[in-house]
């Protein structure tokens, strides 16, 4: 039997923010960090799987 154990240690300081929600379903994420900007993108539409009227938003 195999086990593994994965410690990640938390930054003191963690800030959210919502940045949209004005679809009724977002999916497929990404986060990059491109000349010291972070840049979010993700697909919105109607719902996942058979989501209508998909928009890839960036």
């Amino acid at each position: 039997m195999m086990s593994c154990m994965i410690s990640f240690s938390q930054p003191a300081n963690i800030k959210t923010t919502i940045i949209w929600d004005q679809a009724p379903h977002n999916a497929f994420t990404d986060l990059v960090k491109y000349r010291d900007a972070f840049y979010c993108t993700f697909r919105e539409g109607s719902g996942h799987v058979p989501g209508t009227k998909g928009r890839t938003n960036g």
